[in-house]
């Protein structure tokens, strides 16, 4: 079995023989911005004390006592979440065994504490597959956007507003690229249709389904979630080029990068 040199100079057991991505190209940036907002030190993998850290983040952007229900909930829901990811890379590693024997004492010989770059691709790929709303997803993922509709709801009356919005972009996801308040009413606007609908827990998950299920860069309000693909013009057409990453408009339309993020960047030439 083959060896991956990854962050801190440890080294982890790669998985054997993983099919190739059936994810596109977009999916695969989107998911990787994804786990950035997961991997507090930065280091291309997760692990138990980043999830550590991303509670403690969260109680004290949301001024929760550390004791209190929704603080123990929420890191309840964060274990799991983690656990389950170890436990489908095991499952992984057993079924891409090269004499299909499923031999168990094959785990022995790779380190399922941490998920890696290409490890939590592989697993998104299997999770997205033939899934069209929050409802084909596992229970533990399914409270993902719940958990994280109540850290943005600092208020706490059940009903985010821009000023939340805009306080989630610039006190907890730290925006340096864009105006916070911009990205806010933009956000809020889009999802409300101008206010006429509050942007409550239902409308949070729906939300939470285009980031995680949209296909393209024109996936609709599911941007807004990470503040990921901003930027992107919606247009009605649009071409991916595999060679140079760019995408293709409309004619007279200017052609960009497909994501400039500097993170997704190095995590996808370290994967």
């Amino acid at each position: 079995m083959s060896t991956n040199v990854r962050g801190r100079g440890r080294r982890t057991q790669a998985l054997p023989k993983m099919q190739v991505s059936k994810l596109s190209q977009f999916q695969e940036e989107k998911l990787l911005i994804y786990f950035n907002f997961f991997d507090d030190n930065k280091d291309g993998l997760l692990e138990k004390n980043d999830f550590e850290n991303l509670q403690r983040k969260i109680v004290d952007y949301a001024a929760w006592p550390e004791k209190s229900s929704l603080a123990n909930w929420c890191r309840e829901i964060h274990n799991t979440f983690f656990h389950s990811l170890c436990e489908r890379k095991a499952a992984m590693i057993l079924d891409a065994s090269d004499d299909g024997s499923h031999d168990i004492s094959i785990i022995k010989d790779t380190d399922t504490t941490h998920i890696a770059v290409e490890e939590w691709l592989s697993m998104w790929e299997k999770l997205l597959h033939g899934a069209m709303s929050m409802n084909d997803f596992p229970v533990w993922l399914q409270l993902l956007p719940k958990v994280l509709f109540e850290v943005v709801d600092v208020k706490g009356d059940s009903v985010i507003d821009e000023e939340e919005l805009e306080e989630y972009y610039s006190g907890f996801l730290k925006l340096e690229d864009h105006d916070p308040k911009d990205i806010a009413r933009r956000a809020y606007n889009d999802i409300t249709d101008n206010g006429k609908y509050p942007l409550n827990v239902q409308s949070f998950e729906q939300c939470f389904a285009n980031f995680l299920l949209g296909r393209s860069t024109n996936f609709g309000p599911g941007k807004y979630i990470l503040a990921a693909f901003v930027d992107t013009i919606e247009d009605k057409i649009q071409i991916i080029l595999p060679k140079d990453d760019v995408i293709e408009r409309r004619p007279g339309a200017k052609r960009r990068r497909f994501s400039s993020n500097p993170s997704v960047k190095r995590y996808w030439r370290n994967a």
